[in-house]
C-alpha cells in the first residue's frame, strides 16, 4: 500500500515537469533547500516531499507536518530538471496570493518566452516592491522549473496573474501610467516620474512587445547605451528600470 502510494506520487511529480501537468493539477515542483525553506517560511506547505537516501530534510527544514518520502537517487533525478539535483524536491500548490486593490507599481511580461528571464524578473519585481506580475498569452509558464529556480522563492511573495489576455489587463491597468520598455524608445527610463502609479511592460526577447501593448502604452522608454548594442537581456532591462522606480519612490517618501 505504501509502495503503491509512493509510486502514484512519483507519477504525479513527473507530470509536473510539463506545463499541461502543472496546470491540470495546479501544482509545481520546487527543488533545493533554499527555495523550499523560503516557501515554508512564507507560510506555504508542500503537498509532499521526496528526498534522497543521504538527505535528512527535517534536520534542515521545518517540515514536521509535511509528508516526506525517502526515494532512490534515480527517482530524484527523474523528477528533477537539473543535471545535478540537490537531493530534495517538493510539490507545492500554486500560491494563491490576492492582487491588492490599491497598488502603485506592477510588471507585465508580454510574450517573454525564456523561463529563466521570467523567473529573474519575478525575483527583481518582488524585491523592488511591485504589487504583482502578469504575463500575457505566449509567455513562458511562471511555474516552469527553470523559472522557479531563477525566481528563488519570489513565487511565494509576489502575486501572479499568468496568461492574462490584454482585454482583461486593459481593465486591470486602467488609470495607471503604462510604460513600455523598448530599445528604440524616445524617452530615457530615468526621465519618467515613477512615483506615479505605473506599469512596466517588457516585451518578448525575439519579437518585442505586441501591438496590443504598444497601443495601450502611454510612453515608450529605453535604456541609453554607450555602444551600439542591439538590446539588453529582458531580465537585466527590467532590473535596471524597476530599481529606478524603487529609487524614486524611496526619495519621495517623507523622512
Amino acid at each position: 500500500m505504501i509502495k503503491s502510494l509512493k509510486n502514484e506520487k512519483v507519477k504525479l511529480a513527473r507530470s509536473l515537469l510539463t506545463r499541461k501537468g502543472r496546470w491540470k493539477h495546479r501544482l509545481f515542483l520546487v527543488e533545493g533547500v533554499r527555495i523550499i525553506r523560503e516557501a515554508v517560511g512564507a507560510g506555504f506547505k508542500p503537498v509532499f516531499v521526496f528526498y534522497s537516501e543521504d538527505f535528512a530534510p527535517k534536520e534542515v527544514l521545518p517540515l514536521e507536518e509535511a509528508s516526506c518520502y525517502q526515494v532512490p537517487e534515480a527517482i530524484i533525478k527523474a523528477i528533477s530538471s537539473t543535471v545535478t539535483p540537490q537531493g530534495i524536491v517538493a510539490v507545492f500548490p500554486f500560491p494563491e496570493l490576492p492582487l491588492p486593490e490599491d497598488w502603485e507599481l506592477a510588471v507585465v511580461l508580454d510574450g517573454v518566452q525564456n523561463p529563466e528571464n521570467l523567473g529573474a524578473v519575478m525575483r527583481t519585481a518582488a524585491a523592488a516592491g511591485a504589487a504583482f506580475l502578469a504575463t500575457t498569452p505566449g509567455s513562458a509558464d511562471p511555474f516552469n522549473p527553470k523559472a522557479v529556480r531563477a525566481a528563488m522563492g519570489a513565487h511565494f511573495h509576489i502575486p501572479l496573474k499568468p496568461n492574462a489576455p490584454w482585454e482583461e489587463l486593459r481593465s486591470l491597468l486602467q488609470g495607471k501610467q503604462i510604460l513600455l520598455a523598448d530599445p528604440q524608445g524616445p524617452v530615457p527610463y530615468f526621465a519618467v516620474d515613477w512615483t506615479a502609479p505605473s506599469v512596466l511592460v517588457i516585451g518578448g526577447e525575439a519579437r518585442g512587445a505586441t501591438g496590443e501593448a504598444r497601443q495601450l502604452a502611454h510612453q515608450i522608454v529605453s535604456i541609453p547605451m554607450a555602444r551600439p548594442i542591439e538590446s539588453l537581456n529582458a531580465a537585466i532591462a527590467a532590473g535596471i528600470i524597476l530599481y529606478e522606480a524603487f529609487r524614486q519612490r524611496l526619495l519621495s517618501r517623507p523622512c
